[in-house]
């Protein structure tokens, strides 16, 4: 259910990986142009299925199905710098979209960019702001209504299973920077970008939407599968209202023979959630960035959930 952007030339991925590792920069040859897009995947853009098998990842591992009806972002901060920290393009303001529209949708295009490798990708997930740039046909009033709540991603949808339906409306407001970005192609693992003498570089900052049902974070290559789950969340749903709100999964302990929290704070799915919207943003499909916050935790906060009360 995954797919990642097309591979550049190797040539200049070679260079990339090399080049960007060395103290001094590659000597630039010629220009090019670099250009960000955004896309969500099959999994927010058609349906979280249910896994055909009870160990497999490629869907809910307990029978639920999943379809998301929005899926908000806000991105800001989209950097690009080369192996001495010089920044050669960087975001003019946010980016609003909702990756439930179909297709990759355009975010920034960088002309005139010395053609070189830039190891330094980096962009921000943060709170939404009034003249934010609204693209890929989101609508305005969603735009508005993350502006007034001071949220950064929101997620709705509906999940079944036979006869049951369950549906959320998750607002949240992590502000979270990715750094280092990188992604693992053909064997090799390429760092940042490489721009290519009259050619245009695209990189898609793409957002996976079945990390909020993680078991688990996994970590290294023998590590327990992670699965999805969504049973605990629909029995979160204390009031049987067929709402599952933020609050709810703040009132349901998270079990430890189920849930795997991976040293994330707290006890609850709802902590769990929460914590777990700062894995959604990744780099040119299956790539990584060092993620960290770069929100402030509020006096009195202890756990996610008391963000929410």
């Amino acid at each position: 259910m995954r797919s990642l952007t097309k591979s550049l030339p190797l040539l200049p991925l070679l260079v990339c990986v090399v080049g960007a590792c060395g103290d001094d920069d590659p000597v630039a040859t010629g220009k090019g142009t670099v250009k960000f897009t955004t896309w969500g995947e099959e999994y927010i853009e058609d349906e979280i299925p249910v896994a055909p098998g009870p160990d497999d990842e490629s869907g809910f591992t307990d029978g639920w199905q999943l379809k998301y009806t929005k899926f908000l972002v806000n991105v800001s901060a989209i950097t690009v710098a080369d192996a001495s920290g010089n920044v050669v393009a960087k975001l003019d303001k946010p980016r609003f979209f909702d990756n439930v529209k179909p297709g990759k949708k355009d975010l920034i295009e960088f002309p005139n960019i010395d053609a070189k490798a830039y190891p330094q990708v980096s962009y921000e997930i943060t709170p939404a702001v009034a003249d934010a740039q609204i693209v890929g046909g989101a609508d305005p009033a969603d735009l508005t209504m993350m502006v007034t709540n001071g949220w950064s991603v929101y997620a709705a949808g509906t999940a079944t299973k036979g006869d049951v339906t369950k549906t959320f409306k998750w607002g949240l407001k992590a502000q979270t920077r990715y750094e280092n970005c990188n992604v693992e192609e053909d064997g090799i693992d390429k760092i940042g970008i490489v721009v290519t003498n009259g050619q245009t570089d695209v990189s898609e900052l793409t957002t996976h939407g079945d990390h909020f049902f993680y078991d688990q974070l996994q970590s290294g290559d023998n590590a327990k599968k992670t699965l999805l789950r969504f049973q605990e969340k629909a029995d979160a749903d204390a009031n049987d209202d067929g709402e599952i709100t933020i609050q709810e999964l703040c009132a349901k302990n998270i079990d430890p023979a189920v849930y795997n929290t991976s040293g994330l704070p707290g006890a609850t799915i709802g902590d769990f959630v929460i914590s777990l919207v700062r894995t959604v943003g990744h780099f040119r499909g299956e790539g990584e960035c060092t993620v960290k916050r770069i929100d402030p935790v509020p006096a009195g906060v202890v756990n996610p959930c008391d963000e929410y009360k």
